[in-house]
């Protein structure tokens, strides 16, 4: 890339549009861009680099503040650059963001392809510049621009700092990346190895012995001794001896047990029985105790059959009682009836004269009513004078209002004048602080980035390990499931092994069932049978025998597929578990320790909140520097508006001022109108709502006089009205109480001769008589005693039958047997439990330990060889030369070739005196001590530091080490061709000798028969003024710089 023509408007200190030609340097050669401090010199590679990527050269300048603060605002900044690359002519324009009248507009961006195509969109753009020069924006300020600070600093850092610089240009992470996870391979391997033999003595650990056997003395040598782990093989052999022995006691002991059982289900039924019998013997002792008490209430019953006969004959008497209550109750209601009405007449009688008195007084004070309405009359006369004395003296109150108001308005604009020249002070002054503000917020989303990144690592180490923990629950429960079914089939097969013998066995007696005399054998042909053999009880048919053998093939499958799943299950932990810890490893440093998942679990907890806490504080750094950004952009448009209001506000001040008199005079002739108007008012009154309200109250009170008069005339009426209602009802009751008592009399006598025909006083009716609900009692109680006795009666003769020749037995004694053989066969079943468990628990350990064994031999030959490559790749490989990791070796490499190409410029520029090595250990000259760099000077012959360079001498270093860095890097990136090259400032320590020089070297490389390179050198010497004819002179000026090509 070669630039041909730059176009710069309104971008940085350039105001105004400069056009730069820099084909009128014939497309190779030296240049020099001179000028003042400040005026812009770096700006013209800044444009460059903007035109191509959209960002400046330099990490602290920001694409959106390249806008010049020089140009008018409407001026659209602009660069635009014509380049030649690989023969071929290329056109960019760019405009970077920017604010018109408070609008942001957006970064654009075009390219013109020698086709004639254009491309446009700053993404677009970007992604085609990086597609034809083959380098990112970084990597072309690093091979472009040769600044002094840059590669001084590769010369004089540290060796660490060199490799971080090494790092970010040539990508070397990727081999420390390799490193790394070399090494965590080989710490997984190795840990995973330590698992197996830690699972192995987790598993010895579950063996249950036998005391004093064999396995028990092996198994106490195992466990105690550090080198166990290499017995494993001889425990295994004697753990399956004794896991034998107890199956073949498993099955012995499993039929004591069933007898045991036997022995006690029928004493338990003999105590049933007795139960029975000596219950029915107590019901009948219970049953003749109840017919007694039957018998000894059956006088009482007699008794109650003749209440309820009395009580059927007096029940015809019920009517004539019922009318007498009924006469004697409605006479005490109308006696009370009389005593109200009586009541009401008087209260009536008493309200009526009440009355008529208050009547007759409201009567005598209205007749004054008629001198109250005028009087009335003659207040109204005198509203219209107070209604216009209260309007002229309102003008005179808001006029001097409204004269205060503005005169206080004029103070405050005075003061707000004041106020924004104090406030555009402020904003200048706050404007110069919020410069770093883009440093600092590139760097807090940095952080942000990587912080962002690490967390999202740890979410999904936290998943892996969930689903880790959730693999090892689903293996247990396949291996107590595989347990279970061995258990079963272990079972079946000594079912199928019994009944299997016993159909054998028993096919000699079915045979000889078969015999008879003179037929001979079919076994040994004999025609005499002496002793044929017995057909024993209980064999299994050939039916039975394959029926319980498809059972034992069946068990056996499921034990089989339950094998499977375990194993499976095994494997998907064992890999899980690998993956889970290679993962962790990229975070953490876990220790050796069975309750590492544990570990891990709180490390990641604690550092997800480590991380989540450190990236809220990043956000809110963020959003407070975006915040300062907004400041700035805000502030810019308050400062123009504030030049804007100035002229605005003193016209304001003006019209106010004239305001604020004419008010004035309006208020001092109503204020002397009001004086005139208030010697005329009515005395006695300050306003007109005063005496309006003096009326509406006179008014009022004669309106209410006279509604009091009629109401207290329709009251009088009601009242009268009532008094008669009251002595009519008076009437009435007496009328309706002289029949009452008429009706009560007869009713009486009618009673009296009911109980006279039938021999009864009034007492005895009312003893004899039984309610409704007292009669349906008895005759219910009556019910159930002849109902209770009869059935008593017949449970008696039925248990007498029952226990005919039945004593009571002795329970105790039956329970007491019971127990002892329920106790046995509880010590019997505890004693097959613990043996069970001893079983399954040996088998499992036994399986385990066998898996285990087979993978240890894979991890361990894994591990020596992924071992052996990590030592390699990180400098610990015993025997080795060179101890060196492996970025650190690829990074020497580089580092080689950089000083191979440097050392070319240097030798010229120092007439061969110098030559810049890697240093080199005294002892062993294999061995290179990291990316420490000596020189050598052949005028001493000596090797030393290249601290120990004067400050020429380091120029002409630093500059033969950037030469080249730069062209090591374009070698790396593809073979790009960049045929310009910008060195910023250094040359002011040469003297004129090494001026010279340095000098001489740039124009081989950019002569047309080394390179036809372009190169400019940004400087402000003088002697390079007076050396270098090509010039781009920038010259700084109050309203922007500019810039010409000097040839």
């Amino acid at each position: 890339m070669k630039p041909i023509r730059l176009v710069i408007s309104s971008f940085g200190p350039y105001a105004k549009e400069t056009v730069i030609d820099f084909s009128a340097f014939d497309g190779s050669g030296i240049f020099l861009i001179t000028g003042d401090t400040g005026s812009g010199k770096t700006t013209i590679f800044d444009a460059i680099t903007y035109a191509l990527y959209g960002v400046a050269s330099g990490s602290i300048r920001e694409a959106k503040t390249l806008a010049s603060d020089f140009a008018a605002p409407d001026t659209v900044p602009f660069v635009e650059l014509m380049f030649l690359h690989r023969k071929e002519t290329y056109t960019i324009r760019r405009t970077p963001a920017y604010t018109v009248q408070g609008t942001e507009k957006k970064a654009t961006a075009s390219l013109v392809l020698p086709t004639g195509t254009e491309i446009s969109g700053p993404k677009h753009v970007g992604e085609e510049v990086l597609l034809l020069l083959g380098l990112d924006s970084q990597q072309f300020r690093q091979v472009a621009m040769l600044a002094q600070n840059d590669f001084e600093k590769f010369l004089f850092s540290t060796s660490k700092d060199r490799a971080d610089i090494l790092r970010k240009l040539f990508a070397t992470e990727r081999f420390e990346e390799f490193q790394n996870r070399i090494a965590a391979q080989a710490r997984a391997a190795k840990q995973e190895t330590e698992t197996i033999r830690q699972s192995c003595a987790d598993r010895a650990d579950r063996f249950i012995a036998v005391s004093n056997t064999p396995f028990a003395d092996l198994l106490a040598e195992v466990r105690g001794s550090p080198d166990g782990f290499f017995r494993l093989s001889d425990l295994s052999a004697a753990a399956a001896a004794q896991l034998r022995d107890d199956r073949t006691h498993a099955s012995v002991l499993k039929g004591d047990c069933q007898s045991a059982r036997n022995r006690a289900a029928e004493i338990g039924a003999s105590i049933e029985n007795a139960k029975q019998i000596n219950a029915d013997l107590d019901r009948l002792v219970e049953t003749k105790a109840i017919a007694q008490q039957l018998r000894e209430q059956e006088g009482e019953m007699a008794q109650l059959g003749k209440k309820l006969e009395m009580s059927q004959r007096v029940r015809e008497i019920v009517p004539y009682a019922e009318r007498a209550d009924s006469a004697a109750e409605r006479l005490s209601a109308a006696r009370n009836g009389l005593e109200e009405a009586k009541a009401r007449l008087a209260a009536a009688q008493e309200k009526a004269e009440a009355a008529a008195a208050e009547l007759s007084k409201i009567q005598r004070d209205n007749l004054s009513l008629p001198l109250m309405q005028e009087e009335i009359g003659k207040l109204k006369g005198f509203i219209t004078q107070f209604t216009e004395y209260e309007t002229v003296k309102g003008q005179q109150l808001r006029g001097g209002s409204e004269l205060e108001r503005i005169e206080k308005d004029l103070a405050e604009r005075k003061a707000d004048l004041k106020r924004m020249n104090v406030q555009r002070d402020r904003l200048m002054n706050r404007l110069s602080e919020l410069g770093s503000v883009p440093e600092k917020l590139a760097e807090a989303k940095h952080r942000e980035a990587k912080t962002t990144a690490r967390l999202t690592s740890l979410t999904a180490l936290a998943r892996e390990l969930q689903t880790h923990q959730k693999t090892v629950k689903e293996c247990s429960f396949k291996e107590i499931a595989y347990t279970r079914a061995a258990d079963a089939y272990e079972e079946t097969r000594d079912i199928v092994a019994k009944k299997e013998r016993a159909f054998f066995d028993g096919q000699a007696g079915i045979m000889a069932k078969s015999l008879h005399a003179g037929s001979p054998c079919p076994v040994c042909g004999s025609t005499l049978h002496p002793r044929p053999a017995n057909l024993p009880a209980g064999i299994p048919t050939e039916a039975e025998l394959n029926a319980a053998k498809t059972e034992l093939a069946a068990k056996e499958n499921a034990r089989s597929k339950a094998a499977s799943e375990c194993s499976g299950a095994r494997s998907m932990l064992r890999a899980g578990e690998q993956h889970l810890l290679t993962a962790a490893e990229l975070l953490f440093t876990l220790p050796q320790r069975s309750d590492w998942a544990r570990i891990l679990d709180g490390l990641i907890r604690e550092e997800v909140q480590t991380s989540e806490e450190q990236l809220k504080l990043i956000t809110a750094e963020i959003a407070g520097l975006q915040n300062l950004l907004t400041e700035k952009s805000s502030l810019d448009a308050e400062l123009h508006q504030m030049h804007d209001s100035f002229p605005r506000r003193e016209e304001e001040l003006a019209e106010l001022a004239e305001t604020a008199a004419n008010i004035k005079q309006r208020a001092e002739y109503a204020k002397a109108r009001a004086e005139t108007l208030k010697g005329q008012l009515l005395p006695g009154y300050v306003s007109a709502a005063e005496l309006n309200e003096d009326i509406r109250k006179r008014e009022s009170e004669m309106s209410l006089r006279r509604t009091r008069e009629t109401d207290l005339i329709k009251t009088f009426e009601q009242i009268k009205s009532a008094r008669y209602d009251a002595a009519s009802a008076c009437t009435a009751a007496e009328e309706i109480f002289a029949d009452a008592e008429h009706a009560k009399n007869t009713s009486e006598e009618a009673f009296n001769t009911a109980l006279l025909t039938r021999g009864l006083t009034r007492d005895g009716y009312r003893s004899a008589l039984m309610s409704d609900a007292d009669v349906l009692a008895a005759q219910e109680k009556l019910k159930r005693y002849r109902e209770l006795r009869s059935s008593t009666n017949g449970q008696i003769v039925l248990l007498q039958k029952k226990t005919e020749g039945c004593t009571a037995i002795d329970i105790p004694a039956l329970t007491a047997k019971f127990a002892e053989e329920e106790r046995r066969y509880a010590a019997l079943q505890e004693e097959e439990k613990d043996l069970g468990y001893r079983i399954m628990q040996n088998s499992a350990a036994l399986s385990e330990i066998s898996g285990f064994l087979e993978k240890y031999a894979a991890v361990s030959a894994r591990y020596t060889e992924l071992s052996d490559l990590s030592r390699a790749a990180n400098g610990d490989a015993a025997g080795s030369g060179v101890r060196m990791k492996f970025e650190e070796y690829v990074q020497s490499a580089y580092l080689g070739r950089i000083l191979e190409k440097a050392n070319i410029r240097l030798h010229a520029m120092t007439d061969g005196r110098f030559r810049i090595v890697q240093r080199s250990a005294a002892t062993d000259q294999r061995r290179k001590e990291g990316l420490e760099m000596d020189v050598i000077d052949f005028y001493t012959g000596k090797q030393r530091p290249t601290s120990t360079l004067s400050g020429g001498e380091s120029f002409k270093a630093a500059l033969s080490l950037a030469l080249g860095l730069s062209d090591v890097i374009m070698e790396t990136s593809g073979g790009i061709e960049l045929d310009a090259l910008f060195i910023d400032e250094g040359f002011g320590s040469l003297d004129s000798v090494s001026l010279d020089q340095a000098i001489e070297t740039l124009a081989t490389l950019a002569a047309p028969r080394t390179g036809s390179r372009l190169i400019g050198i940004i400087s402000h010497v003088e002697d390079l003024r007076q050396r270098i004819e090509k010039k781009i002179v920038v010259v700084k000026n109050p309203d922007g710089s500019t810039a010409k090509v000097v040839v």
